[in-house]
């Protein structure tokens, strides 16, 4: 899996230098890609600037990656 971290679908989100995530926060955002496809589509760069989207309210997937990426000291960087 760690050798799709760096597919398209997922680094657009994060412009360079602009709240990207940390390895870990990748590996969440990629199954929530995995497992939500249609949901991930809807997925916008604003969408981590307000962590509280509610088109993603109860989808675990998202609810993991957020929770990590609004507490993990490497995320953002």
């Amino acid at each position: 899996m760690r050798g799709r971290l760096s597919d398209a679908s997922i680094v657009y989100l994060f412009p360079k230098g602009k709240g990207a995530a940390c390895a870990h926060g990748l590996e969440l955002l990629f199954a929530f890609m995995i497992e939500r496809p249609t949901d991930f589509t809807f997925l916008e760069p604003d969408d981590f600037l307000r962590m509280d989207s509610s088109g993603f309210i109860g989808i675990s997937e998202w609810d993991d990656f957020a929770r990590h990426y609004t507490t993990c000291g490497l995320c953002h960087g």
